[in-house]
């Protein structure tokens, strides 16, 4: 499952995802349309994509809008990877199952051939991402909880003397289950930087159902990945889970927008991120 963008201009984004700390005071009325990007470039050797929809009122709750026929590369300076679109899936580009980034290489997204306002002029979208050194996870706890049937769970690694910034994703039996940005663990180590963390606690877990196993036996496989990524995308997460939250007072108007690193007015992110695994088998109590 794909992490998707939920539009704000729903407004956020739909991935997935997510810094800029500028915000735009926008009129939301049927007629403003912008383009939202969800790309993302990792170390793993898999398909990269790139989605791309259309914003829609705060207020309208039908389906974004996927946007088709864009030409879309990434390039490092030296070497250009194109992505074609998945004729199956309308608005989702990918690359060969071969493709990865590099650490410490800077990226560079090109998105052409669109006019999201039907205008018949050709919009050109560019931004630039690094992908920062994998951190080793080492170890995962999970804690039952009796009273609310579920499961905490801890992380234990060492963080490294340099400035951090970590997302953490949690699948259960290889499907994504933080698939939205509100349920995105994210953490930065300006007060533990260079220590080494002792449970860090990540968010909560069902107590799992699936009979996986033999003699009936119910569990399911949890894999808890953490990504090393840039500051702008933890900012541009801290933005997005901002604006989800309840509004106060209760009938206040639309929240602000959160701006990505997309130019040209897009909204939306380009990540490029490392990332490390530990997987482990949790029994139902």
């Amino acid at each position: 499952m794909k992490k998707a963008f939920v539009p704000i201009i729903s407004i956020l984004m739909i991935f997935l995802v997510y810094g800029c700390t500028e915000k735009i005071d926008i009129k939301l009325d049927s007629t403003y349309i912008r383009l939202i990007v969800d790309a993302r470039i990792t170390t793993d050797t898999t398909k990269q994509t790139v989605i791309l929809t259309k914003t829609a009122s705060y207020y309208d709750n039908s389906a974004p809008i996927p946007v088709t026929g864009a030409v879309i590369t990434i390039d490092d300076g030296t070497n250009t990877i194109s992505f074609a679109e998945n004729p199956l899936n309308p608005g989702v580009y990918e690359t060969p199952n071969n493709v990865y980034g590099v650490v410490g290489k800077i990226y560079n997204l090109t998105i052409k051939n669109v006019d999201v306002q039907n205008t018949g002029v050709k919009q050109v979208y560019n931004a630039t991402t690094t992908i920062y050194p994998p951190v080793k996870l080492d170890s995962v706890q999970a804690v039952y909880n009796i009273k609310r049937d579920n499961y905490r769970l801890y992380t234990f690694f060492k963080d490294p003397p340099e400035k951090n910034f970590y997302v953490f994703d949690v699948y259960k039996n290889g499907v994504l289950q933080t698939d939205s940005l509100n349920e995105v663990r994210f953490f930065n180590d300006a007060l533990i930087n260079g220590n080494y963390i002792y449970g860090l606690p990540i968010g909560r877990f069902v107590n799992p159902s699936d009979s996986l196993g033999d003699f009936g036996k119910k569990y399911s496989l949890l894999t808890v990945e953490l990504r090393s990524v840039s500051e702008d995308y933890y900012n541009f997460l801290v933005g997005v889970q901002a604006a989800m939250a309840p509004q106060i007072p209760l009938f206040s108007g639309p929240p602000a927008n959160v701006k990505g690193n997309i130019n040209n007015g897009a909204f939306g992110f380009f990540l490029g991120y490392s990332s490390t695994r530990v997987s482990m088998y949790v029994l139902r109590q």
